[in-house]
């Protein structure tokens, strides 16, 4: 799945939605308009991919629930939480 440069809101839950979060959502400015990114409820696994650091900064409400994320992989470098 590619960006989604004029994407402002994006929420998904409860989706039968399986494996680890793309990278590529963190490179080449894909959320650059993106404010809120919720993902609840879905089989997603693994840690938050390094290539979203410098994406993070965009959002103002990051919220992963219920979802099997094991940990962050992000460099504390790429961004201010």
């Amino acid at each position: 799945m590619g960006g989604f440069p004029s994407l402002s809101v994006l929420l998904v839950h409860n989706t039968l939605m399986t494996g680890t979060l793309p990278a590529s959502w963190g490179s080449n400015d894909s959320f650059m308009s993106m404010s809120k990114l919720q993902l609840g409820g879905c089989n997603f696994e693994g840690p938050l991919p390094q290539e979203w650091g410098s994406q993070l900064q965009t959002f103002s409400i990051l919220s992963i629930f219920n979802c099997d994320i094991t940990g962050v992989s992000l460099h504390t470098a790429h961004c201010s939480l």
